[in-house]
């Protein structure tokens, strides 16, 4: 698989950050079945999928709503002292002594929120413009990455619902969020009650081209 340069170059600017760049991946032969044993499939399916890393809530700045770079770690690291052990993105001894303590916390959710719709925009944008029309989505960045379900899944509710946005341009979709996973399962099952039909926008495709099951 070949990458572009600008998305090589734009990671390498990036040591402890991620970008917002988008890889979609057409029509991937998958040869075994979604289960523990994962059995071989008789026949192949393609799939089709987008690739973008999810924001992280430990290392988005307050200020300015993207993760730290390289000047503003290294920064950081010259104020801390070379021999400090804790290199954490998140200051928790000064916010612990600022008495605006609300007011960065607002700060920080709003960063995270406008990151979050940023790139779940990038990637249901991707699956629009691959034809793609039955997607499976995940519970993006709630994870490792420590990002809220709640959020998350309103803003995916608000993107998918809005016809000004993605309301209609998808004929199922589907997140695969497992039940044991208790936290992210309730908070989109809270967001996601019920099965929801949304008045589909006419699209044309070409057949031999139109892509069917996409994930990300």
């Amino acid at each position: 698989m070949s990458t572009s340069p600008s998305i090589q170059g734009k990671n390498r600017s990036l040591r402890y950050g991620t970008s917002n760049c988008v890889i979609f991946s057409p029509d991937v032969p998958v040869i075994r079945e979604d289960s523990v044993e994962g059995k071989l499939l008789d026949k192949p399916a393609k799939v089709s999928f987008v690739t973008i890393p999810a924001p992280n809530a430990f290392t988005t700045s307050t200020n300015s709503g993207k993760e730290y770079n390289d000047i503003e770690s290294d920064d950081r690291h010259k104020r801390m002292g070379s021999n400090s052990r804790n290199n954490s993105c998140v200051e928790l001894a000064d916010l612990a002594n600022e008495e605006d303590f609300d007011e960065k916390f607002e700060q920080k959710r709003k960063a995270l929120l406008d990151s979050l719709s940023d790139r779940i925009h990038r990637a249901l944008s991707a699956f629009v413009l691959g034809n793609c029309t039955d997607l499976v989505l995940p519970a993006f960045g709630c994870g490792v990455h420590g990002n809220d379900p709640s959020m998350v899944a309103s803003v995916f509710r608000e993107m998918l619902t809005d016809p000004n946005q993605f309301g209609g341009r998808f004929r199922t979709v589907v997140f695969a969020i497992p039940p044991s996973r208790k936290q992210n399962y309730q908070a989109f099952a809270s967001y996601f009650q019920k099965k929801e039909t949304v008045q589909r926008v006419t699209m044309t495709k070409d057949d031999e081209t139109g892509r069917t099951s996409c994930r990300f």
